[in-house]
């Protein structure tokens, strides 16, 4: 909205100026001038509002499904058992439900697929009333990209090639919930954060929650070192990345697996790397394999320089087993699970993603032959430091290096409903 209105006033003073101008033709100007105010006027405005994030679909979708329904019954099992604790009031927009009663139609799924699985998709579609989300250019279009857990080699102790650790959730973090200031009217809070992290430190007047440290802070000036936090030392590239998943394992000398999952955020907005390196990888390749082979030709400390423009830093737990946890609290689906923005879409809903799946020459492969447009069932049960507004959603590929293949180069236009 800034950028018009600075358009606007800058169209103005041109046609002032042509006005004093004995040669211009002001009836012709004024007329490209409000032609042109109209354009920008009617540029798309940014949603702040949960009932404005969707929208009854223009058009519902023609479904289908490119996975076996048996891993979408999955998801909805653990949404249906969470939202059936829960007291909350869902909203698709403007609507309204209980989760309560959300959990009852969706369990009305499950009862038509013990019956017969292949009258699933005509009943949900015959069923339920379809929602397009807001988007990004239009309704219903979003970006989506996709994340994967990663298994990386990793270390105990510290060595020269493992160098990087992992932490555990610091003892002295503590977690601000702004909002629950804003709502007694304790501060003016102009934020759509809901949380963030800080710790506690003396004052002159007793104690005070500060800012938690930075990645700069914490990687490069050592702040949590000798604090007894590390879990696992890691490549530090491989650190950062698996900070970027949320979730993963680290594989030992002795090939062991040790699976480690989300813990905690000190609190700063997610910076992403790559929108800084559009001048050395064009935007249309770039891709989580492009972005490594560049840090590769970095020094160490060229690297730490780099890396610290992503401030935030997540902290991590072990597991003991499974893959790692979503924010709604159920194990990440591969290829069922969306990480969305909760403040505009409820966390347990079924959705309905229409996207462009990558194909390969082999799976060795970085560089996709081509996209073949995909269409299936997600559940919105995860959350994510760079998905944020009504027009982004995050799909959850798989583990390892397969799902890497493919998690690294997607990132689309896609459609999604709910």
């Amino acid at each position: 909205m800034a950028r018009s209105k600075s358009r606007k006033i800058t169209l103005f003073l041109c046609y002032n100026s042509a006005m004093k101008n004995q040669k211009a033709i002001p009836t012709v100007l004024l007329a490209f001038l409000l032609l042109l105010t109209n354009l920008f006027s009617c540029a798309r405005q940014e949603v702040t509002e949960t009932a404005k994030a969707m929208r009854p679909a223009q058009t519902p979708p023609n479904l289908g499904d490119d996975l076996k329904l048996k891993s979408l019954i999955v998801g909805l099992k653990k949404s249906i058992t969470r939202l059936k604790k829960s007291q909350k009031v869902l909203h698709f927009g403007e609507k309204e439900i209980s989760s309560q009663a959300y959990a009852k139609e969706l369990s009305k799924i499950l009862n038509v697929f013990k019956k017969d699985p292949s009258q699933v998709l005509s009943y949900i579609k015959n069923t339920f009333e379809w929602q397009e989300v807001y988007g990004r250019e239009e309704w219903g279009e979003i970006l989506m990209t996709s994340y994967y857990e990663p298994i990386y080699e990793g270390r105990r102790s510290k060595t020269a090639r493992f160098s990087q650790a992992i932490y555990q959730l610091p003892k002295d973090f503590v977690e601000v919930e702004l909002d629950a200031f804003s709502r007694e009217d304790l501060g003016n809070f102009d934020t759509d954060r809901k949380k963030v992290g800080g710790r506690v430190t003396s004052g002159p007047i007793g104690d005070k929650i500060i800012p938690y440290y930075n990645r700069e802070e914490i990687d490069i000036a050592g702040k949590l070192n000798g604090k007894g936090l590390e879990l696992y030392y890691l490549d530090p590239i491989q650190a950062f990345f698996l900070q970027i998943q949320g979730s993963g394992a680290v594989r030992l000398k002795n090939g062991s697996i040790h699976r480690v999952g989300y813990a905690g955020q000190n609190g700063f907005r997610y910076q992403s790397i790559g929108k800084k390196l559009f001048d050395i990888i064009p935007k249309s390749e770039m891709s989580l394999q492009r972005i490594e082979a560049h840090l590769r030709t970095l020094s160490k400390e060229d690297l730490y320089q780099f890396l610290k423009c992503n401030p935030s830093y997540v902290f991590f737990k072990k597991l003991k087993s499974g893959r790692g946890r979503t924010t709604f609290g159920p194990q990440v689906i591969p290829g069922r699970t969306i990480a969305v923005d909760p403040r505009f879409f409820a966390l347990g809903s079924l959705a309905y993603l229409s996207f462009q799946k990558p194909v390969f020459e082999n799976k060795y492969s970085t560089v996709p032959l081509k996209f073949e447009t995909r269409d299936r069932f997600v559940v919105a049960h995860d959350t994510g430091g760079a998905i944020k507004g009504p027009g982004r959603a995050d799909l959850f590929w798989g583990e390892g290096a397969s799902a890497l293949q493919y998690a690294g180069v997607l990132t689309h236009p896609a459609k999604l409903w709910f």
